[in-house]
């Protein structure tokens, strides 16, 4: 866990084929075997944006979510939602 950062990155994924929303605590795999109990998801480049959330928990996601969908997607034409929302 500690080779792959494990815990140094919050991810949301939305699987609304199954119904649902996910929040992953996740970190760089370096190759290897994935440890049990742990899923490896590839996200390419173009599907994915990466914001810093360094407040206390659960406020700070929370707010960031909020600016996210309010101020940066909104005003960013070169991103848009993925899935169904």
């Amino acid at each position: 866990m500690i080779d792959n950062s494990i815990g140094e990155y919050g991810i949301c994924v939305d699987d609304m084929e199954n119904g649902k929303f996910r929040y992953l605590i996740a970190g760089k795999y370096g190759g290897g075997q994935v440890p049990e109990g742990m899923v490896l998801y590839e996200f390419p480049e173009s599907e994915w944006a990466m914001f810093d959330c360094v407040r206390p928990i659960p406020e700070a996601l929370q707010s960031l979510n909020e600016r996210i969908f309010k101020e940066w997607l909104p005003g960013n034409s070169d991103y848009e939602i993925g899935g169904k929302c």
